[in-house]
């Protein structure tokens, strides 16, 4: 219909029936580095603690992801399940701890979290952010 409405006729030339195709979803972080680790428990994190590092972040016992690579999914494979297989087996990580920091899936809530410092704002509710108290006035 998209198609006729905007070449008209132009459509009518090809059968449905002989179409075929196929669409691939390439998942992407906002930062462009897959999520390779333990899922961090956004519900046990105090929003009035001071910030603490992402080794220090409670997570969700037992869930782990391992996404966000892009159209990079070949190239990263064998290093991220060697990661993702050291979290899980408590060995010994095949990267230096800011590498392991960069692709943690925590670093949004640490993000976002900061960010809510940062702007007076609690996560959106509803489609609208809430205002929070100002920390930084007595």
């Amino acid at each position: 219909a998209k198609l006729d409405f905007i070449l008209p006729g132009y459509g009518s030339r090809f059968a449905a029936s002989k179409l075929d195709g196929r669409v691939g979803f390439r998942p992407l972080s906002p930062d462009r580095l897959p999520m390779i680790g333990a899922v961090g428990d956004a519900a046990a994190i105090d929003p009035d603690a001071p910030s603490r590092p992402l080794a220090e972040m409670p997570r969700v016992a037992g869930l782990y992801v391992i996404n966000g690579f892009g159209a990079r999914g070949i190239v990263w494979s064998a290093l991220a399940g060697e990661l993702l297989a050291c979290q899980i087996a408590g060995e010994a990580l095949p990267l230096a701890d800011e590498l392991v920091d960069a692709v943690d899936p925590g670093r949004f809530l640490l993000r976002g979290r900061s960010r809510r410092v940062r702007t007076g704002t609690a996560p959106l509710i509803d489609g609208h952010a809430a205002k929070t108290p100002d920390r930084h006035r007595e």
